[in-house]
């Protein structure tokens, strides 16, 4: 029998129920599928988690956390992961997707037919957004490297196929929020739940290469994906929820840089079950490298990474030369805004599209885009907002990808703007080290020792009592899943 293991990480997401309901009523064997569901959330506050009875309750196997135990999206992937049962196949997806039908079948097929003994589909998938308005006649893609992030992620972006491959097509990069393999994956390549987010396909990647299995990009669109969640109501990003996130994604970065090769750690935090997590032993690293056209250590990308050109005759599946397809085409769909601006090579520059008309200003001076005015001190103070605007100028190529890139940009400069005020608040009562060197200190009155002392003891019972109530929801949480999750919160 081939039954499909599903595993599904759920971020206080509206969508995971709906996910789980498509799923279910999309396969062509649903008594085959089982899911694993690792899901975080408020008990109080996130009753959109449950909106939708579940069809199949009894293939449905779930992981229950308040959403302050979370360490990102590598540690719930993992989590979920744990529940597979033996299952024959394993399919990883994000809790907002939607399936064609009989994609069961589909994907069972189309991994058959993959060139190799040890394959994985993989894409960046096709978007939806809710209920279900897909991008229809969207084609199929490959994964190509585009630049990398600031924090040293690499960036990946679908190049659009102009024909169907006969066969699928060999890849490189290998994406979480779909992967379909048999379940022997989990145990060769199991998820690393010491990573965050962004630095798990990177190293999945590779880490699936020196395994020895080998990635094929399917030759038509199974699955979609709602890309554009941020700033929309009933959804929740982990990294904006809790504000003391740098110490999880530096811990993760550097982790990362250790697989990758690019510096040496003797943290046993970072170093933690590396046997379990690290490289194959089928492939070389160096030999993943080659192949995808990715320096670790430079932190580069060769024109094979950018161009695809990894793919056997990529250039006979494109409708014009490489250089053609620019960024109102191909842009990267789920942009991090803790992560923009986005750092690009000189090689991966794209030409912006000519603009007809002159630029044109609305009173004081503001410049009229596809997304409303911008005043011309944030074109000047930000230069990664000059370089989108003629896209923003230019319907022809002000497509739905672009305008969100656009506004998370917006949103991110905002987000500066305001921390920048906040400086400017209390700088004032922050003196510099050299303001300090440079007054003499004044020593605390008594009475002004006491009230130190009595606000350490306070704050010091507030972190206890914050501490308590978060375990008491995590029980709770825990609680809750034993009710049956056919009901709404």
């Amino acid at each position: 029998m081939d039954r499909i293991f599903v595993l599904v990480p759920s971020y206080r997401d509206a969508e995971s129920p709906w996910t789980i309901k498509d799923l279910f009523a999309k396969a062509a064997h649903p008594e085959r599928i089982f899911v694993g569901l690792s899901m975080q959330y408020d008990p109080l506050k996130d009753g959109a988690c449950f909106s939708v009875p579940f069809t199949h309750p009894s293939n449905v196997r779930s992981l229950h956390y308040h959403w302050r135990e979370s360490q990102g999206a590598s540690w719930a992937r993992h989590k979920a992961s744990t529940l597979w049962k033996g299952e024959e196949y394993v399919l990883s997806i994000d809790s907002h997707i939607r399936f064609v039908e009989h994609w069961d079948e589909l994907l069972i097929a189309e991994l058959a037919a993959c060139q190799s003994t040890k394959p994985i589909l993989s894409a960046i998938p096709a978007e939806y957004t809710p209920p279900d308005v897909r991008a229809t006649n969207a084609p199929p893609t490959v994964t190509r490297a585009v630049g990398y992030f600031d924090d040293g992620n690499i960036a990946f972006a679908p190049l659009a196929l102009s024909r169907t491959p006969e066969h699928p097509l060999r890849g490189a990069f290998v994406t979480s929020s779909f992967l379909f393999a048999k379940s022997g994956l989990l145990k060769d390549v199991p998820f690393d739940p010491y990573l965050y987010f962004g630095e798990d396909e990177m190293t999945l990647s590779a880490r699936l290469f020196t395994a020895g299995y080998d990635l094929f990009h399917p030759r038509r669109n199974l699955i979609y994906h709602f890309a554009r969640r941020a700033g929309t109501a009933g959804y929740a990003l982990h990294w904006q929820d809790l504000p003391a996130i740098a110490p999880i994604r530096d811990r993760a970065h550097q982790r990362r840089d250790h697989l990758l090769g690019r510096a040496t750690s003797v943290d046993p935090l970072i170093l933690r079950e590396l046997n379990t997590y690290g490289m194959g032993s089928t492939r070389s690293l160096s030999d993943f490298e080659a192949f995808s056209g990715i320096n670790f250590a430079q932190r580069s990308l060769s024109q094979r990474a950018i161009h695809a050109d990894f793919v056997t005759d990529i250039a006979s599946y494109l409708a014009g030369p490489i250089e053609a397809y620019q960024l109102a085409q191909h842009p990267k769909p789920r942009v991090d805004i803790a992560d923009l601006p986005i750092q690009q090579q000189s090689s991966t520059t794209v030409t912006a599209p000519t603009i007809q008309q002159p630029i044109t200003q609305a009173g004081g001076g503001n410049v009229i885009t596809g997304i409303g005015e911008i005043p011309p001190h944030l074109l000047a103070q930000y230069p990664q907002l000059q370089q989108i605007l003629p896209y923003l100028q230019n319907p022809q190529a002000l497509t739905p990808q672009v305008r969100d890139v656009a506004m998370r940009i917006i949103a991110h400069i905002k987000q500066q703007q305001n921390a920048q005020a906040v400086g400017g608040h209390v700088a004032p009562n922050n003196p510099t080290p050299q303001q300090i060197v440079a007054q003499p200190t004044q020593p605390l009155t008594p009475s002004e020792r006491e009230e130190l002392n009595r606000l350490r003891i306070v704050a010091k019972q507030l972190l206890l009592e914050r501490e308590l109530l978060a375990r008491a929801t995590s029980w709770f949480a825990r609680e809750w899943s034993n009710r049956t999750p056919d009901k709404p919160c």
